[in-house]
């Protein structure tokens, strides 16, 4: 339900899920499957390339770079924002608690 651009424009991140239960369920089912998937973007299509996905337990609803471009945060149902790093295949760095959930 979000996409962003990293700053210097060759990443692109898109963060989502399927839910049939329209955000009334928490912990959904493993038949559905919640992700953030990355690209490799260029001004030419063949240029372009899937880099993977990483999958999570819950509705992603808010994916961002910061304004370095080195870390992505993610956040969602799951009550937390993870933030991964670019540099190192999306490796998570570090989960912050948000007791809310994160909601755009």
């Amino acid at each position: 339900r979000s996409v962003s651009f990293s700053p210097d424009g060759s990443f692109l991140a898109g963060g989502g899920g399927t839910d049939d239960m329209h955000g009334l369920m928490t912990r959904k089912a493993s038949t559905r499957e919640m992700k953030t998937i990355v690209w490799n973007v260029a001004p030419v299509a063949d240029e372009c390339r899937y880099l993977g996905s990483i999958v999570v337990d819950d509705i992603l609803h808010a994916v961002a770079f910061s304004p370095t471009g080195r870390l992505l945060a993610v956040g969602g149902e799951s009550r937390t924002i993870a933030t991964l790093l670019v540099d190192r295949d999306f490796e998570q760095a570090s989960e912050l608690a948000c007791a809310a959930g994160v909601r755009c």
